[in-house]
């Protein structure tokens, strides 16, 4: 059972959401399975384990290329194929179109159920068919030096390290142990790799405090969505200058240009200015005013009715002992009596001027203005009728 306590202090914290901004950019898997034996993971579970691996550190997610289409393409003629990382690069590079020139490929050794081998390469497919291509052109007996050419040319320099997989797979045994080398393959081995491809850990988060819920949220100019509350953490936001704008339809439009660094944490307060207290301060501003025109007419209805009382001809009094006099009417201005409009007036003034003090802040102070005319024709009406 939670203690009230508890329950109150969970109401005071304020509403935090969080949206995933920048998505890591898909790169191909090339699996390729060198024995018939089925080992301790199929491809799809060890192309969901580097997947986790690469989404947790870098910049990259692993896209598996369907082991049908691998196989198609390193059992075509001419057999055997030595060409392996040449015919990679053509399958990779096809599925690279309209995205950065990178690929992964894992080549997996099962020796029985329970134990396997492992070597990974990080390379560009586009440069590796263009260079198997030229060999293609210049030397019948390009497909024994493919790979060899395909390597020097297709890894990057800050990559090559991985290659020493190929001479030195990672052997493991059973399937926990496979996960932790895989896992193991992107946190250790590849992480020079992907610095230098700038895609190691690449994301932070920017924590926005807004005015209250709804704003829609802009990056770069794309919508990511609206706050549900008053904190939203945007996460996984590329590093570099982005362009964050807030919108909201009572408030003015916010924008902030921050530069994000890799893995930082930035904390920004969304300024924007709350339109309906700017059109309630002018609101409160005209009836604070009225207020005070009315209470000058007031309190010279007041005055002026009082100095009179009684001293117009048209005034009537009942004598009493000692000369007092008792005024059966009150004095009058254009027909209207001078003491129940004082009084209805400085009513109105009172009531509808205080009342601007008390209304929220973004409320413009139409019920004290009408309150105040309320109060002061009721209070005009029963001094009247007290005549």
């Amino acid at each position: 059972m939670f203690a009230p306590s508890s329950i109150c202090a969970a109401l005071l914290l304020p509403a935090q959401s969080g949206f995933v901004v920048d998505e890591p950019d898909p790169i191909p898997l090339v699996v390729v399975h060198q024995t018939r034996v089925r080992g301790p993971l199929g491809a799809q579970e060890i192309a969901d384990e580097l997947d986790a691996a690469l989404r947790r550190d870098t910049g990259f997610s692993a896209e598996l290329v369907p082991s049908e289409l691998v196989r198609a393409e390193l059992e075509a003629p001419p057999q055997p194929g030595v060409d392996v990382l040449g015919r990679v690069s053509r399958l990779a590079a096809s599925r690279t179109k309209g995205r950065q020139d990178r690929a992964l490929v894992l080549f997996y050794t099962p020796y029985d159920a329970s134990t396997a081998a492992l070597s990974l390469v990080y390379f560009r497919p586009r440069d590796g068919l263009a260079v198997v291509e030229r060999l293609r052109s210049e030397d019948p007996n390009w497909r024994s030096v493919a790979d060899e050419n395909v390597m020097s040319k297709a890894i990057p320099p800050a990559c090559t390290s991985l290659v020493d997989t190929l001479v030195t797979p990672l052997q493991v045994r059973g399937e926990a142990e496979l996960r932790a080398a895989l896992q193991r393959l992107v946190a250790e081995h590849m992480k020079a790799c992907f610095e230098a491809e700038g895609a190691w850990r690449p994301f932070a988060s920017i924590e926005l405090a807004l005015p209250q819920s709804g704003f829609e949220l802009e990056i770069d100019g794309r919508s990511i969505g609206v706050a549900p509350g008053t904190t939203v953490t945007l996460e996984r936001v590329r590093s570099g200058a982005r362009q964050l704008s807030a919108r909201h339809p009572d408030f003015t439009p916010w924008q902030s240009a921050p530069a994000v660094s890799a893995e930082g944490e930035l904390r920004l307060a969304v300024d924007a200015v709350d339109l309906r207290a700017e059109r309630a301060k002018t609101a409160r501003g005209i009836v604070r005013w009225s207020a005070v025109g009315l209470g000058v007419l007031g309190l010279a209805s007041l005055a002026v009715g009082i100095a009179k009382a009684g001293s117009q001809r048209d005034s009537s009094c009942i004598e009493f002992a000692g000369g007092s006099c008792s005024i059966e009417s009150y004095e009058r201005l254009a027909g209207v009596p001078l003491l129940p409009l004082g009084l209805g007036l400085t009513t109105s003034a009172l009531v509808g001027g205080a009342g601007t003090y008390v209304e929220g802040p973004t409320r413009a102070p139409w019920i004290s203005a009408v309150l105040g005319l309320a109060s002061g024709v009721a209070v005009f009406f029963a001094v009247l009728g007290a005549e």
